[in-house]
């Protein structure tokens, strides 16, 4: 059981748009959520950030996955989240080594290309080491 189905995309949702009191309930739900992460249940953080993100067109799946998520919560009323404050061990040679003294972006020393319509900027310069 998990707040969201693995497979739930809410971005590809297609069942009908929510009316104006539908949307202001998704809204609230939404915030209560928001408060339930603020609290500590991180259980759902990204649950809740990835229904956040669905805030100006809301769908009938969209309030769905909002009700699942709190059937989880109700389900898990008493979870825990339990951390090891044991060292972990990285073997840094299982990492490809790279040469980040430029950006693959094009980008050399910290200074970017302006477009010919954009003002000078303002501010003071500076180097990235």
């Amino acid at each position: 059981n998990a707040p969201l189905s693995f497979t739930y995309r809410p971005e590809l949702n297609v069942t009908r748009n929510l009316d104006a009191n539908e949307a202001a309930y998704y809204q609230s739900l939404i915030g209560v959520l928001r408060w339930i992460v603020e609290l500590g249940r991180i259980d759902v953080c990204l649950e809740v950030s990835l229904m956040s993100s669905h805030l100006s067109l809301y769908h009938e799946g969209h309030m769905r996955a909002l009700f699942r998520t709190f059937a989880y919560l109700k389900l898990h009323h008493n979870a825990e989240l339990v951390y090891d404050p044991s060292d972990v061990l990285i073997d840094e040679s299982r990492f490809e080594r790279r040469d980040w003294s430029s950006s693959e972006f094009g980008h050399l020393e910290g200074k970017e290309e302006l477009l010919p319509n954009v003002p000078e900027p303002r501010g003071f310069g500076f180097t990235i080491r």
